[in-house]
């Protein structure tokens, strides 16, 4: 067997993670295969061994992957990209799109009730997007930005569970989720006491 490249081998594994990733946006992590995702990265079972020993495994991946591409989205340094981010985040789930870089947070909150490595990876996750949440917060408390008697780490958390619920709206009422997003965001500015 060729001895492959240390920069070969992480291609071919974010190949196969990029083919999870559609299989999972068209069947859900539930339905999803080892077979599935060779299929659709057009690899053989051995190839995807090389890398992978399980879906386990590869879920794990995924979400470690994915985890500062999201934090880099959502982080805002003034009023007005926590106005651009808020919209952004919220806006995404008014799409009515699941995001193709990233696992839904429902499916998988679905496999961690199953899972305790999974969970552990979810956990860790929230953590650090409350934590990158909090701290933006500080920051445009420590300008005059927002409200100065506001806690950054409970605003950080409504933020969380907003989004959160959101996406849980938007499966049960996609209907309804056209103009909430904007009223939602509007709603969230005016108690922060964002600057228009």
């Amino acid at each position: 067997m060729p001895v492959r490249s240390d920069d070969y081998m992480q291609a071919r594994r974010d190949e196969i993670l990029d083919a999870a990733l559609i299989c999972i946006n068209r069947c859900g992590i539930s339905n999803l295969s080892l077979s599935l995702i060779c299929e659709e990265a057009k690899l053989s079972k051995g190839a995807l061994y090389t890398h992978f020993t399980s879906k386990q495994e590869i879920l794990l991946a995924l979400l470690r992957r994915q985890r500062p591409r999201i934090h880099d989205r959502i982080r805002f340094e003034d009023a007005a990209s926590l106005r651009r981010v808020l919209h952004e985040l919220l806006g995404q789930i008014d799409a009515g799109r699941k995001n193709a870089a990233n696992i839904s947070d429902m499916d998988a909150v679905v496999v961690s009730r199953n899972n305790e490595a999974i969970l552990k990876e979810l956990r860790k996750t929230s953590r650090e997007r409350t934590r990158v949440f909090a701290d933006s917060f500080a920051l445009l408390q420590a300008r005059g930005e927002i409200r100065a008697d506001l806690d950054a780490a409970t605003a950080a958390m409504l933020l969380d569970v907003v989004t959160i619920g959101m996406i849980m709206h938007s499966v049960t009422q996609p209907r309804d989720i056209g103009q909430s997003y904007k009223r939602i965001v509007e709603l969230l500015l005016e108690l922060l006491e964002v600057p228009g």
